[in-house]
């Protein structure tokens, strides 16, 4: 539907025929469901819980791994394909004690799950005009609108 069309509606349907306040009831903000759904993000890898689980001999040979440094980077610049083939690379470490295998592929499995996006908002401040998808209505609209 035309915002023009949409204008229309809306006025026909409004109480309010001052054409100014009918104009500003459409963009006036108020708190509203979210129209948009939750979505999800990818679960986080928190690297300092990890290494608080690993062994001193097996931390020392993962930080001699240049992978390690990449791990952390890419953890820090949010590029999970990048962090999942550096913990693959971790894995392979010659020397690591099994459970600290088990832990990093059990990294990696986590790594590929998403949770709830964490900063959706249930409700939103929003017009009528932002819920249907238009930019602020202005009086001069209006007033062409409805002639």
């Amino acid at each position: 539907m035309s915002k023009t069309q949409w204008i229309r509606d809306q006025y026909a349907l409004s109480p309010e025929k001052n054409i100014p306040s009918f104009a500003s009831s459409l963009n006036t903000q108020s708190l509203v469901p979210n129209p948009v759904p939750q979505g999800t993000v990818p679960k986080s890898i928190d690297m300092i819980e990890v290494a608080a689980q690993i062994s001193p001999n097996d931390c020392r040979l993962l930080l001699a791994e240049g992978a390690y440094q990449s791990l952390l980077t890419n953890i820090d610049k949010g590029n999970l394909p990048a962090s999942q083939l550096a913990l693959q690379a971790l894995i392979t470490t010659p020397g690591l004690s099994p459970s600290t295998v088990t832990l990093l592929t059990q990294v990696l499995t986590e790594s590929t799950q998403t949770i709830p996006d964490p900063n959706w908002q249930a409700q939103i401040y929003a017009s009528p005009a932002e819920l249907a998808g238009y930019a602020p209505v202005l009086t001069d609209e209006v007033v062409e609108v409805l002639a």
